[in-house]
Protein backbone atom coordinates (compact mmCIF):
# COMPACT_ATOMS: atom_id res chain seq x y z
CA UNK A 1 0.00 0.00 0.00
CA UNK A 2 2.86 2.35 0.91
CA UNK A 3 4.53 1.67 -2.48
CA UNK A 4 1.29 2.50 -4.29
CA UNK A 5 0.99 5.75 -2.34
CA UNK A 6 4.53 6.81 -3.23
CA UNK A 7 3.93 5.90 -6.89
CA UNK A 8 0.70 7.92 -6.87
CA UNK A 9 2.44 11.03 -5.50
CA UNK A 10 5.20 10.67 -8.08
CA UNK A 11 2.75 10.30 -10.97
CA UNK A 12 0.73 13.32 -9.81
CA UNK A 13 3.91 15.41 -9.66
CA UNK A 14 4.85 14.30 -13.17
CA UNK A 15 1.34 15.02 -14.41
CA UNK A 16 1.29 18.55 -12.94
CA UNK A 17 4.88 19.39 -13.95
CA UNK A 18 4.66 19.11 -17.71
CA UNK A 19 6.76 22.18 -18.58
CA UNK A 20 9.64 21.22 -20.89
CA UNK A 21 12.17 23.34 -22.79
CA UNK A 22 11.44 23.36 -26.52
CA UNK A 23 13.96 24.79 -29.02
CA UNK A 24 12.14 26.62 -31.83
CA UNK A 25 13.91 27.43 -35.10
CA UNK A 26 13.01 30.73 -36.80
CA UNK A 27 10.69 30.51 -39.77
CA UNK A 28 12.45 33.52 -41.31
CA UNK A 29 15.72 35.36 -40.66
CA UNK A 30 17.56 38.03 -42.62
CA UNK A 31 19.54 41.22 -42.27
CA UNK A 32 19.14 44.44 -44.28
CA UNK A 33 21.66 47.14 -45.06
CA UNK A 34 21.52 50.88 -45.71
CA UNK A 35 24.63 50.42 -47.88
CA UNK A 36 22.56 48.47 -50.41
CA UNK A 37 18.92 49.33 -49.64
CA UNK A 38 17.21 47.11 -52.23
CA UNK A 39 19.32 44.01 -51.65
CA UNK A 40 17.80 40.94 -50.03
CA UNK A 41 20.02 38.84 -47.77
CA UNK A 42 17.47 36.23 -46.65
CA UNK A 43 19.37 33.29 -48.15
CA UNK A 44 22.71 34.16 -46.57
CA UNK A 45 24.33 31.73 -44.12
CA UNK A 46 24.95 34.53 -41.63
CA UNK A 47 23.15 37.44 -39.97
CA UNK A 48 24.84 40.81 -39.51
CA UNK A 49 24.32 43.78 -37.22
CA UNK A 50 26.08 47.12 -37.38
CA UNK A 51 25.32 50.71 -36.42
CA UNK A 52 27.74 53.47 -37.38
CA UNK A 53 27.29 56.86 -39.05
CA UNK A 54 27.97 55.35 -42.46
CA UNK A 55 25.91 52.14 -42.18
CA UNK A 56 22.80 50.79 -40.49
CA UNK A 57 22.51 46.99 -40.58
CA UNK A 58 19.77 45.41 -38.42
CA UNK A 59 18.83 41.72 -38.33
CA UNK A 60 15.29 40.30 -38.28
CA UNK A 61 13.99 36.95 -37.01
CA UNK A 62 10.48 35.52 -36.95
CA UNK A 63 9.11 32.63 -34.85
CA UNK A 64 5.80 30.80 -35.13
CA UNK A 65 4.11 30.85 -31.71
CA UNK A 66 0.62 30.18 -33.07
CA UNK A 67 0.24 26.85 -31.23
CA UNK A 68 1.23 28.19 -27.80
CA UNK A 69 -0.91 29.92 -25.17
CA UNK A 70 1.68 31.19 -22.69
CA UNK A 71 5.28 30.68 -21.60
CA UNK A 72 7.16 30.30 -18.35
CA UNK A 73 10.28 31.46 -20.17
CA UNK A 74 11.59 32.27 -23.65
CA UNK A 75 15.28 32.87 -24.38
CA UNK A 76 16.66 33.86 -27.78
CA UNK A 77 20.06 32.35 -28.66
CA UNK A 78 22.42 33.37 -31.50
CA UNK A 79 25.99 32.29 -32.12
CA UNK A 80 28.37 35.20 -32.76
CA UNK A 81 31.24 33.85 -34.83
CA UNK A 82 32.93 37.12 -35.82
CA UNK A 83 32.77 39.86 -33.24
CA UNK A 84 34.49 43.15 -34.07
CA UNK A 85 34.50 44.26 -30.45
CA UNK A 86 32.55 44.43 -27.23
CA UNK A 87 29.13 46.03 -27.47
CA UNK A 88 25.53 45.95 -26.28
CA UNK A 89 22.95 44.65 -28.72
CA UNK A 90 19.22 45.16 -28.26
CA UNK A 91 16.31 42.95 -29.30
CA UNK A 92 13.03 44.70 -30.14
CA UNK A 93 9.68 43.44 -31.35
CA UNK A 94 8.58 44.95 -34.66
CA UNK A 95 5.43 46.84 -35.56
CA UNK A 96 4.42 44.20 -38.10
CA UNK A 97 5.13 40.49 -38.63
CA UNK A 98 4.07 40.25 -42.29
CA UNK A 99 7.61 40.39 -43.71
CA UNK A 100 9.39 37.30 -45.04
CA UNK A 101 13.05 36.52 -45.61
CA UNK A 102 12.77 36.27 -49.39
CA UNK A 103 11.61 39.86 -49.93
CA UNK A 104 12.71 41.97 -46.97
CA UNK A 105 15.21 44.75 -47.65
CA UNK A 106 16.16 48.13 -46.19
CA UNK A 107 13.35 49.91 -48.06
CA UNK A 108 10.50 47.76 -46.69
CA UNK A 109 11.79 46.41 -43.35
CA UNK A 110 9.39 46.77 -40.40
CA UNK A 111 9.90 49.43 -37.76
CA UNK A 112 11.05 48.48 -34.28
CA UNK A 113 8.85 48.75 -31.21
CA UNK A 114 9.65 50.88 -28.19
CA UNK A 115 10.54 48.17 -25.66
CA UNK A 116 13.75 46.18 -25.89
CA UNK A 117 15.92 43.60 -24.13
CA UNK A 118 19.69 44.18 -24.10
CA UNK A 119 22.59 41.73 -24.01
CA UNK A 120 26.30 42.40 -23.76
CA UNK A 121 28.67 40.94 -26.35
CA UNK A 122 32.29 40.54 -25.33
CA UNK A 123 33.53 38.28 -28.12
CA UNK A 124 32.56 35.21 -30.11
CA UNK A 125 30.23 32.51 -28.78
CA UNK A 126 26.59 32.15 -27.80
CA UNK A 127 24.65 35.31 -26.95
CA UNK A 128 21.24 35.17 -25.24
CA UNK A 129 18.33 37.52 -24.58
CA UNK A 130 15.50 36.75 -22.14
CA UNK A 131 12.43 37.72 -24.17
CA UNK A 132 9.76 35.97 -22.07
CA UNK A 133 7.58 39.09 -21.99
CA UNK A 134 7.72 39.44 -25.79
CA UNK A 135 6.85 35.76 -26.27
CA UNK A 136 3.83 36.02 -23.96
CA UNK A 137 2.65 39.18 -25.71
CA UNK A 138 2.68 37.31 -29.03
CA UNK A 139 1.60 33.83 -27.89
CA UNK A 140 -0.82 32.41 -30.45
CA UNK A 141 0.72 34.59 -33.19
CA UNK A 142 3.94 35.21 -35.14
CA UNK A 143 6.73 36.79 -33.08
CA UNK A 144 8.84 39.20 -35.13
CA UNK A 145 12.12 40.44 -33.66
CA UNK A 146 14.70 43.04 -34.65
CA UNK A 147 18.33 43.05 -33.49
CA UNK A 148 19.51 46.63 -33.44
CA UNK A 149 21.19 49.21 -31.25
CA UNK A 150 20.53 52.95 -31.19
CA UNK A 151 24.19 53.53 -30.25
CA UNK A 152 27.29 52.99 -32.35
CA UNK A 153 28.07 49.26 -32.54
CA UNK A 154 30.73 47.40 -34.52
CA UNK A 155 29.85 44.64 -36.97
CA UNK A 156 28.69 41.37 -35.39
CA UNK A 157 28.17 38.24 -37.48
CA UNK A 158 25.88 35.41 -36.35
CA UNK A 159 25.08 32.10 -38.01
CA UNK A 160 21.65 32.08 -39.66
CA UNK A 161 19.14 29.24 -40.07
CA UNK A 162 20.72 28.57 -43.49
CA UNK A 163 24.13 27.86 -41.96
CA UNK A 164 25.67 24.43 -42.54
CA UNK A 165 26.59 24.42 -38.84
CA UNK A 166 23.23 23.06 -37.73
CA UNK A 167 24.11 23.08 -34.03
CA UNK A 168 24.99 26.80 -34.18
CA UNK A 169 21.85 28.09 -35.88
CA UNK A 170 19.65 30.62 -34.03
CA UNK A 171 16.80 29.33 -31.91
CA UNK A 172 14.24 30.35 -29.33
CA UNK A 173 14.32 28.18 -26.20
CA UNK A 174 10.78 28.25 -24.82
CA UNK A 175 9.21 26.65 -21.78
CA UNK A 176 5.46 26.50 -22.23
CA UNK A 177 3.35 27.13 -19.15
CA UNK A 178 2.36 23.73 -17.74
CA UNK A 179 -1.41 23.13 -17.67
CA UNK A 180 -2.99 22.68 -14.23
CA UNK A 181 -5.09 19.49 -14.11
CA UNK A 182 -8.82 20.07 -13.72
CA UNK A 183 -10.46 18.76 -10.49
CA UNK A 184 -12.46 16.19 -12.48
CA UNK A 185 -9.26 14.83 -14.05
CA UNK A 186 -7.53 14.57 -10.70
CA UNK A 187 -10.59 12.84 -9.21
CA UNK A 188 -10.56 10.29 -12.02
CA UNK A 189 -6.84 9.76 -11.52
CA UNK A 190 -7.34 9.30 -7.75
CA UNK A 191 -10.17 6.84 -8.32
CA UNK A 192 -7.92 4.75 -10.54
CA UNK A 193 -5.20 4.65 -7.89
CA UNK A 194 -7.75 3.70 -5.22
CA UNK A 195 -8.95 0.90 -7.48
CA UNK A 196 -5.40 -0.43 -7.83
CA UNK A 197 -5.02 -0.39 -4.06
CA UNK A 198 -8.29 -2.33 -3.63
CA UNK A 199 -7.17 -4.98 -6.14
CA UNK A 200 -3.90 -5.42 -4.30
CA UNK A 201 -5.71 -5.86 -0.96
CA UNK A 202 -8.01 -8.47 -2.50
CA UNK A 203 -5.05 -10.46 -3.80
CA UNK A 204 -3.48 -10.47 -0.36
CA UNK A 205 -6.69 -11.88 1.16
Amino acid sequence: MKNILFASIFLIMVFVNQAVAIPLAPTDDAFVSSLNPTANYGSFTYLATRAVTTAQIPTYLKFDLSSYASFDSAVLWLYDYSSSGSTTLNVYTTTTNTWDETSIDYTNDPSRGTEFVAAGITGTGWVSWDITQFANNFAGDQLSLMLYSTGQIPTQLFYSKESSYTDLRPYLDVVETAPVPEPATMLLFGTGIAGLAAIRRKRKE
